[in-house]
């Protein structure tokens, strides 16, 4: 069974003995034999470049989360063009995240924006945060796309009412071991609504390690889980949604 983490940050800190080498090998040996490194800050965008261009299954985007988006500057911006090469397969995580506000609104929104420009100049897919934003997040994705975005939300913790928006765009939708924690329902129907050809795994390790691993350093090779509850929940085999996932974030990132 062969499965794409579409999201995980390899730059971050794992166990103190437990070095990238052994955290891509372990996941190939579960059948996760490309993992796409996200960047997420200003710091991110040389480390996350770094480590793709030494894995041959590990590719990376160029980004900065909405918590650090005070940090975007002129410089920063020309570093998405300077360090752009055959291993960065997206922009982002990109976004907006209302719930900790680590960086004012105003700025989110305009770096967002301006990200969604870098992706558009690149030729290169979107990958999109949103928390407690939704209405923001869509009326920026609508505006500067239009009626079609090439991006995904990751880490999908929305209703099926919006999803549905992003669906209509012709958006992506990847889904973390949230659905394996109780008391999601809504993200369950959600995930039950996608249409097959729109979802994708991912664990954003390390964090949201899933049942039952819940509270402990993720790694990407818990992907496996998620495929398997995804299936569960869409009532197909692991073996079908490991499909399924595979060729759609091979589509969407162009592996």
């Amino acid at each position: 069974m062969e499965l794409i983490d579409t999201h995980a940050h390899l730059d971050f800190k794992f166990d103190d003995d437990i070095t990238v080498d052994k955290i891509v090998a372990e996941a190939a040996e579960d059948g996760v034999k490309i993992i796409i490194c996200a960047c997420s800050s200003v710091d991110s965008l040389e480390k996350t470049t770094e480590i793709a261009n030494k894995y041959s299954g590990v590719y990376h985007s160029l980004g900065v989360h909405p918590h650090d988006s005070k940090d975007f500057n002129a410089d920063v911006d020309r570093m998405f063009f300077d360090l752009y090469g055959k291993k960065c397969v997206a922009i982002g995580e990109t976004g907006l995240d209302y719930y900790y506000e680590h960086s004012p609104g105003t700025i989110q929104k305009k770096v967002f924006a301006r990200e969604t420009e870098i992706a558009r100049e690149l030729g290169l897919p979107l990958i999109v945060h949103s928390r407690e934003a939704d209405r923001d997040t869509y009326e920026i994705l609508k505006s500067e796309y239009g009626d079609t975005c090439n991006g995904v939300i990751h880490c999908y913790t929305g209703n099926r009412e919006q999803l549905k928006k992003y669906l209509d765009m012709g958006m992506y939708v990847s889904f973390t071991g949230i659905i394996t924690f109780p008391k999601t329902a809504e993200i369950a129907d959600a995930a039950r609504y996608a249409p097959d050809d729109r979802i994708m795994v991912e664990t954003d390790a390390p964090f949201l390690a899933p049942v039952p691993f819940r509270g402990k350093i993720n790694y990407p090779k818990y992907v496996v889980r998620v495929a398997e509850k995804l299936a569960e929940i869409r009532e197909r085999t692991p073996e079908e949604i490991a499909a399924i996932t595979t060729r759609n974030a091979r589509a969407f990132f162009g592996l």
